[in-house]
């Protein structure tokens, strides 16, 4: 009996024993796990650390950030002040060096053998390295450009190409100058004169922005004024990703003398659907970058004839009696009215101009080169040597 009580006992102890020590070990897990409740969070207070809006220091933390400031300023000025001694401070030269150089000089003086180090004489046969008029091209008298020191080789490599149709160094006569711009990044995608999201690229000449006269593929065309002797073109581009490149040529320009002849254009203007014309036909003679509105202007001022251009796009022109006894057949009039077009009353027609709207509201003056209608306005269009113009007026699509 005795030896069950005492074994109750002990059961009862170790029991207790268990409990207090699983109690005390849950305690300690609270404290290290504390019980999260959305009642008791502070939602503008979280925000403070990821805005900083309405943060502060308490002062043993203000007075250490104060301290480890002023020490930042000493070591700065620190700095500067070694920095302006050194600049101070002359290059010496070495005793036992200058030494040297001494008893070099007097060797040779006593020799009767020059001292001035920097003549060279030149080989026989071999003439000196011309000076270059050319900035991007060093002759061989002059030191290779050195590399954007702030540019690795690796962002060198991704910098956009830039092509410019005018050569460094070249001697352009005339007073105007038509060129073209050829940007592409390092993945040899065209870049654009102006876009959104495909980079872009601007020119200037002699400091001058310049406006784009059209693009003819991966070509953007540009027009500028020459000045007489040097003229500088500048294009700086961006690509997509954002590397950057800047691109000058130099060249000279002879004013006083007329641009060199490129080649020559058959040219013919009519109106031959109202039986009118041809007004002209010629041959014109071209320079470097004419297009169909130089061409036309030229063939325009032959014929005596005013025209009326609003940029590249030719409105109408005038001349007394140009547009007298014009008249529609029938099959034409009939081609219009099967396209629902409606005929103007003649008697409001002016003799003396043609002009769009004339006769039909649909009426206007078309180009071709070589039999095909260019879809880009007549100050866009470079014509080349051996080229046929040929300036229609049209009363519909495809009625001419």
């Amino acid at each position: 009996m005795r030896r069950r009580r005492a074994f109750l006992v002990a059961a009862a102890a170790m029991i207790l024993l268990f409990v207090c020590a699983l109690t005390f070990i849950l305690k300690g897990q609270e404290e290290y796990v504390p019980q999260v409740q959305a009642s008791q969070l502070n939602v503008e207070r979280s925000q403070v650390y990821l805005t900083g809006e309405g943060y502060k220091l308490d002062q043993k933390q203000e007075k250490i950030h104060q301290k480890q400031e002023k020490q930042r300023e000493q070591v700065q000025k620190q700095k500067e002040r070694e920095q302006k001694d050194s600049d101070k401070t002359p290059r010496q030269v070495r005793p036992s060096t200058k030494r040297a150089a001494q008893a070099a000089s007097q060797k040779k003086s006593d020799s009767g053998k020059k001292t001035d180090k920097s003549r060279k004489k030149t080989p026989k046969g071999k003439k000196p390295a011309p000076k270059s008029e050319d900035p991007e091209k060093p002759s061989g008298n002059d030191p290779p450009k050195p590399a954007d020191p702030e540019k690795s080789e690796e962002d060198r490599a991704m910098e956009p190409t830039i092509k410019i149709s005018v050569a460094s160094g070249e001697v352009i006569s005339g007073t105007r100058l038509d060129f073209s711009v050829s940007v592409k990044d390092y993945k040899g995608r065209n870049i654009p004169v102006f876009s959104e999201s495909d980079g872009s690229f601007l020119v200037s000449c002699n400091g001058e922005s310049l406006t784009s006269d059209g693009a003819d593929g991966s070509k953007t065309w540009f027009r500028t004024t020459l000045q007489d002797g040097r003229n500088t073109i500048s294009v700086s581009a961006v690509d997509r990703e954002g590397h950057e490149k800047t691109k000058t040529v130099s060249f000279t320009g002879n004013t006083s003398e007329s641009a060199e002849v490129t080649g020559e254009v058959y040219v013919a203007i009519s109106a031959e659907v109202l039986n009118l014309g041809p007004f002209y036909t010629g041959v014109i003679q071209i320079t470097r970058g004419d297009t169909v509105k130089d061409v036309l202007e030229e063939a325009f001022s032959q014929a005596g004839i005013s025209p009326s251009f609003h940029g590249g796009y030719l409105s109408g022109i005038s001349k007394n009696g140009i547009a007298q006894g014009a008249y529609i057949s029938d099959d034409v009039r009939a081609a219009m009215e099967e396209l629902r077009k409606t005929e103007k009353d003649p008697a409001d027609q002016d003799p003396n101009r043609l002009k769009e709207h004339d006769f039909y509201d649909s009426s206007g003056w078309i180009y071709s080169v070589n039999g095909t209608f260019p879809d880009k306005g007549m100050g866009s269009y470079k014509l080349e040597d051996g080229d046929e113009l040929y300036l229609i007026f049209s009363l519909a699509d495809g009625i001419y």
